[in-house]
């Protein structure tokens, strides 16, 4: 019964410091410190949006702008453009964004099928 109580509390020692030792990696930053490809893509399709947060951790970096949640890779190219407000709301992408990053072949298969709709 002891060692079993013993087996229990190192098991919860043991996932209390892998959890704790995940948190490290996430630190706000600076937006000066985004890789300068990650610069460029927030001052040509979200020069308007304020950067509310700045985050990097060991994969990965996230911008909090005023309406969109931005992730980019270790080397500033971006993975997710997420334009969720809350409550079931979304802002749609900027066309700029749209134009010029996502292929061709697609754009206009949303626009001749998906005519009244905006992508979010």
């Amino acid at each position: 019964m002891i060692m079993k109580k013993i087996l229990f509390s190192m098991m919860v020692c043991v996932f209390a410091f892998t959890f704790n030792a995940c948190n490290d990696d996430d630190k706000l930053i600076n937006t000066n410190e985004l890789p300068p490809a990650a610069k460029t893509f927030l001052d040509t399709y979200f020069q308007e949006q304020s950067i509310l947060e700045t985050r990097k951790d060991k994969d990965d970096y996230m911008v909090h702008c005023t309406d969109y949640i931005i992730e980019f890779d270790i080397q500033g190219i971006w993975n997710d453009v997420d334009g969720k407000l809350g409550n079931g709301q979304y802002n749609a992408l900027p066309e700029a964004f749209l134009t010029m990053e996502l292929p061709a072949g697609l754009l206009s298969f949303i626009s001749t099928n998906y005519l009244n709709n905006q992508i979010i």
